[in-house]
């Protein structure tokens, strides 16, 4: 996947697997799903800013990678901006599903640019970013 003298295709494919062993992995209980997500989110960041943006439900697919990100969190982001900015009295738990949130949104800080400014999707992604200062 990371092999710049790969094909794109073949490259692409090696994201592919990539993601199947995240998924497996989820399913046989061996990550929490934040923790599965954020590798998820980082490979297909990876493979979007280098090999560019498809809508296809391919691994380049960044609509997709939004949407599944946007759900996962929740459509509140109320709650996440209070839990960021308390969290420092929070228990250990918290923090670290705090920092699960965080290793979620930060690879997609290289690829938001690639949605138009005025899509609804980019705004609900930027909304999320823009808790990335305060999280652990």
């Amino acid at each position: 996947m990371q092999d710049r003298t790969l094909s794109p295709d073949l490259r692409i494919r090696w994201a592919g697997v990539a993601l199947v062993a995240v998924e497996r992995k989820g399913k046989a209980g061996g990550l929490d799903p934040l923790a599965s997500l954020a590798e998820e989110t980082s490979i297909r960041s990876y493979v979007i800013s280098r090999l560019g943006r498809v809508d296809d439900g391919s691994p380049r697919d960044l609509g997709l990678l939004c949407r599944r990100v946007i759900e996962a969190l929740g459509p509140d982001r109320t709650e996440a901006s209070r839990a960021a900015a308390r969290w420092r009295q929070a228990e250990r738990a918290e923090i670290l599903r705090l920092r699960r949130i965080k290793n979620v949104l930060t690879p997609l800080t290289y690829v938001v640019g690639e949605l138009e400014e005025h899509d609804p999707l980019r705004a609900e992604v930027d909304g999320w970013l823009a808790l990335l200062p305060h999280l652990p």
